[in-house]
């Protein structure tokens, strides 16, 4: 398992060190309301993906991992076609609803203007579709080729387009966002390549057979990107682009102490959704044992470097470092408590998954309006990641009998996991030698 989480964090911290010195230039080159009206747009991107991808992305992942190592791989191929079938028809729904308050005069940065309306659509349907094929990848144990689109090329097109642009004196709101809809058809294009090369059997079926298991985890998705992406967009309806800029500006930094938590989940995905009953709370430990060690050093390098990247943004958002520090705090309710969201929807729970995180949006959603600054946003989203966290780790021992995060971590488990590891990590520089 540790090689697996080798690659995604190699991959994660290039994604992510590419997509902050994008910010960074953007930041730089726009004033602090188009910066964060730029981050409006993106994180509007993000909510609608999250929507149209109807929870079939957690559950090509869930299904599609068990059906690839059964080697049934036309059942694996429909549910591939069930997924981007799902994904057209609501993300379609959802852009055709952006051009339609936009023609009705809904006053939003992104239904103010037809052409960005329809643009953000187009890049929504592109992000559904990247969503669910990078995790028929991972299902197919094709790691490395799913995170390289979705880590990389999604970050370093955007960001070779604005440095040719910027110096020619063309860098507009409008060209960012161009910018990044060609990234985002640049990375579904690689992921298809990739998914072609499994040369998988022609589909065979039409219906949705996976809707209702799909749609349960949808609703749970949706909650937590609406924790995630929510507050921007709340304090710039709130409290205008400048706050959402700072904000905005926190939370970027904030996820370069979430891309070790980031690796490790995206790694333990298909051995978690492979376990039988009596491996589960093995697998369990396993992966809540590397999200803690790894959410620290997270932290720790956060706490140390987090008023220098800050600073890559240029004085105007030196106000941001308290929202940055109490978005930090937030974050490790992740490494202390595990990956709870994961355990739910990989042994089929997801309802109840999904109810909690529904419930903890819905507070987020109640309390943000109340507030006007970043860092207030800042300290609510914070709170509501303890809370919602917290629940799903009680949720896990109530529903499954299993004990998640440092729960589920003793001593013995510590010391024969660092064993297991660091045979793995022997064995695969043995194989390098030997190469």
């Amino acid at each position: 398992m540790l090689g697996s989480v080798f690659i995604a964090l190699v991959l994660r911290v290039g994604g992510t060190a590419l997509w902050l010195l994008f910010s960074v230039v953007v930041a730089r080159a726009l004033s602090l309301e188009d910066f964060g009206f730029v981050f409006f747009a993106i994180n509007v991107i993000m909510i609608g993906g999250a929507i149209s991808v109807m929870g079939y992305d957690v559950t090509v992942l869930r299904f599609g991992s068990i059906l690839w190592r059964d080697q049934k791989k036309q059942e694996f191929r429909n549910l591939l076609a069930e997924a981007r079938q799902a994904v057209f028809i609501m993300g379609l729904i959802v852009s055709v609803g952006l051009a339609l308050a936009t023609l009705f005069g809904l006053d939003t940065p992104v239904t103010n203007d037809l052409p960005i309306a329809l643009l953000v659509g187009a890049s929504i349907l592109a992000i559904g579709f990247m969503s669910v094929e990078r995790d028929v990848l991972r299902a197919a144990g094709k790691l490395q080729q799913a995170l390289f689109a979705y880590s990389i090329i999604r970050s370093l097109v955007p960001l070779v387009l604005i440095a040719v642009a910027w110096p020619f004196g063309i860098l507009t709101t409008n060209f960012v966002l161009i910018a990044v809809g060609i990234a985002l058809l640049s990375s579904l294009a690689w992921d298809r390549w990739c998914l072609h090369k499994l040369a998988l059997p022609k589909r065979e079926m039409i219906a949705l057979p996976h809707l209702r298991i799909a749609l349960i985890t949808w609703s749970g998705d949706a909650g937590l990107v609406v924790l995630l992406r929510a507050p921007a967009i709340v304090i710039g309806l709130t409290g205008g682009l400048g706050a959402a800029a700072l904000f905005i500006a926190a939370e970027r930094i904030s996820q370069l102490g979430t891309f070790f938590t980031e690796a490790v989940r995206t790694a333990v995905g298909p051995n978690l959704a492979q376990a039988n009953e009596t491996e589960r709370q093995k697998a369990v430990t396993h992966a809540s044992m590397l999200m803690l060690v790894s959410g620290m050093i997270g932290s720790i390098l956060l706490l140390v470097f987090g008023a220098i990247f800050l600073w890559l943004f240029g004085p105007a958002y030196r106000p941001a470092f308290p929202a940055l520090i109490a978005l930090l705090i937030g974050q490790t309710s992740w490494a202390i408590l595990g990956p709870t969201a994961l355990v739910l929807n990989m042994f089929g729970e997801a309802k109840v998954r999904s109810l909690i995180s529904i419930l903890a949006a819905i507070g987020l959603l109640i309390l943000l309006p109340l507030f006007d600054t970043a860092l207030a946003a800042a300290i609510v989203v914070a709170a509501i990641s303890w809370a919602m966290n917290f629940g799903l780790c009680l949720a896990i021992y109530i529903r499954l009998g299993l004990r998640c995060g440092v729960f589920g971590i003793g001593m013995s488990d510590a010391k024969n996991i660092w064993k297991s590891e660091m045979k793995t990590v022997l064995k695969f520089t043995q194989g390098h030698r030997e190469v």
